[in-house]
């Protein structure tokens, strides 16, 4: 049942969840806000490969202080 007020569809479960994906990331990441590119307009895949970067060099920075521990003092 739907109503001029209330309807449920696929397109707008569809573009309610691509609205949603950049406060996503602002979620998982709160240190981080994402509106620097603003007004650049970016897509949803911006914020994805954003999030996958910030975790790469973060693990490359845990990897870099593992290796030297051993040369501790």
């Amino acid at each position: 049942m739907t109503t001029e007020e209330y309807s449920f569809g696929i397109e707008k479960f569809w573009t309610s969840t691509q609205n949603s994906v950049k406060y996503f990331f602002n979620f998982i990441i709160p240190t981080h806000k994402t509106n620097y590119m603003d007004e650049l307009k970016p897509n949803n895949w911006f914020y994805l490969w954003d999030f996958i970067g910030r975790a790469l060099v973060a693990f490359g920075i845990y990897q870099t202080i593992q290796a030297f521990r051993k040369y501790k003092k």
